[in-house]
């Protein structure tokens, strides 16, 4: 009987077989609720949402007005609360979030919840608040909420601190 020659092994090699795509998408948040916070703003909360793999955000939509249906994506926070700015004193806005999962699941959608801003600011409280930090143009931000924009002219903007002289 012939007998035959072998060779030597061969390298050894491995493979790690691929997870299954995520298919599940994440639990729609719950408890949704808006409150204004002043004139401009509006700061919506709910319960977080749970997925198989995890939860990496949300997606926050709103529609302004008494009964609108019309909503429009505002913000992608990363948590279980979002504030809304630069809104209109005395107006109604309604609010609904998603949760979204790192293989892109949306989730169903969250109860609406509704707030109305309150009215524009009296002359007894703050009527402006100015941080100085938008590095450049001529246009200050309000922060006080009260939507009172400045212009300032003839500034000149660096990176070593925020100290400005008027």
């Amino acid at each position: 009987m012939p007998r035959g020659n072998l060779s030597a092994y061969s390298n050894v090699t491995s493979a790690t077989t691929q997870t299954p795509a995520d298919a599940t998408a994440p639990t729609a948040p719950t408890n949704l609720a808006a409150t204004a916070v002043s004139a401009t703003q509006v700061t919506v909360g709910w319960t977080a949402s749970s997925d198989n793999v995890g939860v990496i955000g949300y997606r926050v939509e709103r529609c302004t007005g008494a009964g609108c249906s019309s909503f429009q994506q505002v913000g992608t926070p990363s948590g279980a609360a979002f504030t809304d700015v630069t809104l209109s004193p005395s107006t109604a806005y309604s609010y609904r979030a998603r949760a979204v999962d790192a293989a892109g699941n949306l989730s169903g959608y969250s109860n609406v919840a509704s707030a109305t801003t309150q009215s524009g600011p009296s002359t007894a409280g703050l009527v402006a608040a100015y941080n100085f930090d938008e590095a450049g143009g001529s246009t200050l931000l309000d922060i006080s909420g009260t939507v009172n924009t400045g212009a300032i002219s003839g500034a000149t903007w660096t990176s070593a601190g925020k100290m400005a002289e008027l």
